[in-house]
């Protein structure tokens, strides 16, 4: 009789990971939604004469990525396509995205959109987004 309890409260959680590894795709549904989607990581800092964003995104190329400036936003958006590979029977798992991305962000008024830099190196896109120079207070004298 112990042995039947022991069976029937190992049996589904065997049968999870069976199902898991059974060459069927586990998490097809929940990838289903976000298929083709990613949003890259994002680094942002602030210095008294820009703004510097840093994007990481390995395995892009960099005539995949655009970047425009209008009005008061700046979008990043690109693609990582995914490597082609070959059907086997072997067990494989993957925490990679692949796919297009966009990424909004509203720039402050303050900023000189014509002389916004970009740059690409190792999978990092830097870009520099200068700001105005302030306005100086001017005192006037009451004559």
């Amino acid at each position: 009789m112990f042995d039947i309890a022991k069976r029937d409260i190992n049996f589904p959680i065997k049968s999870l990971w069976d199902e898991f590894w059974s060459g069927e795709d586990f998490f097809a549904p929940f990838f289903a939604r976000v298929k083709n989607v990613w949003n890259p990581s994002v680094e942002m800092e602030e210095t008294d004469k820009e703004y510097i964003i840093k994007f990481d995104l390995p395995g892009v190329k960099k005539e995949e990525i655009s970047i425009e400036a209008k009005n008061d936003t700046l979008t990043v958006s690109g693609e990582r396509k995914a490597e082609k590979k070959e059907n086997t029977k072997h067990r494989r798992y993957n925490e990679r995205f692949y796919g297009t991305f966009t990424r909004t962000f509203r720039l402050p008024e303050s900023v000189k959109t014509e002389e916004i830099t970009a740059s690409y190196k190792d999978g990092v896109l830097e870009i520099k987004v200068p700001k105005q120079e302030e306005a100086k207070v001017k005192k006037i004298a009451i004559s």
